[in-house]
């Protein structure tokens, strides 16, 4: 039996083709069910996603190339994987473990997905790491514990993104690229209120899902060890959060990231996480925030 499946069908990325071919190079076999490579046939005749969940669960890896390794863009190849109970061997988006289901805090943690950019996309060290996993149990057991602890709670707080409709979602998207487009500042959208704690900084700050934004001046005597927790501190005591609780059994996330209650604080533009009480420092005056609670 193959130690690892792979579904490729668009041959045009040629990255992930050339590492499946030096993977077999160095002794990890592969059984190829797409069109590149192809040297598996598969004998079911039931619907494709049921037939490749119940082909990768017979595998111990599962090749889940994409052809693209942009931020965010992660598919199937990815879920279905984890779903199937084999191991994904990864190439793609290269934040794909803020994605994993048991991730960790900043800068995203996981040992349930193997990403061959941690081996510097290198064929043979990945197969020598493969092949040592295939003879260490309790080593490959580690990255299937996530089924027996759970989700992690940054991946539960990640899901419950959702929580905002689709719909208002792409409609912020959109506004916010007109106004960008426009030259329009924050200050120009009449923040609905505003809010001062000191002199210092003045950010505009609003909660995933809505458009408008508070205007918050934070202290500028705050303790630089404090930053962070005082942004925090500051946005709750200004923003009604929304609350959801979508978890089977009324379990909400244990989270404990970089504060209560607040599970990532984003850069409106640049989606850039401010995560630490150097970000908060070294953010510019009039900065667009943009947060997700918990």
């Amino acid at each position: 039996k193959a130690l690892a499946a792979a579904f490729i069908s668009n041959c045009a990325f040629a990255k992930r083709n050339l590492m499946v071919e030096d993977l077999q190079k160095y002794g990890v076999k592969v059984d190829s069910y797409g069109n590149c490579m192809h040297n598996k046939d598969e004998v079911s005749d039931k619907p494709r996603d049921i037939r490749k969940l119940e082909l990768l669960s017979e595998y111990k890896f599962s090749l889940a190339f994409e052809n693209s390794e942009t931020d965010d863009y992660i598919t199937e190849k990815f879920f279905l994987t984890l779903a199937s109970g084999s191991v994904p061997v990864y190439i793609g988006a290269p934040n794909v473990k803020f994605f994993a289901p048991d991730a960790g805090p900043y800068p995203y943690t996981s040992k349930s997905v193997i990403y061959a950019g941690d081996f510097g996309f290198d064929a043979q060290r990945l197969a020598k790491y493969l092949l040592y996993l295939d003879k260490n149990d309790t080593a490959y057991a580690e990255y299937l514990q996530w089924k027996v602890d759970g989700y992690s709670g940054d991946f539960k707080a990640l899901n419950e993104l959702t929580s905002t409709h689709t719909a208002c979602r792409v409609c912020v998207f959109a506004a916010d690229r007109v106004r960008l487009s426009k030259g329009l500042s924050k200050v120009s959208d009449a923040p609905l209120h505003v809010y001062q704690f000191g002199k210092g900084k003045t950010v505009f700050v609003r909660e995933r899902g809505s458009y408008r934004f508070i205007q918050i001046q934070l202290n500028e005597n705050v303790d630089q060890k404090q930053l962070l927790q005082h942004l925090i501190e500051c946005i709750l005591l200004t923003v009604k959060r929304k609350t959801f609780n979508q978890w089977k059994n009324n379990e909400h996330p244990n989270y404990n990231r970089i504060g209560p209650a607040v599970y990532a604080i984003y850069h409106v533009p640049s989606k850039h996480v401010i995560h630490s009480n150097d970000a908060v420092l070294n953010m510019p005056n009039l900065i667009e925030l943009e947060f997700i609670s918990v």
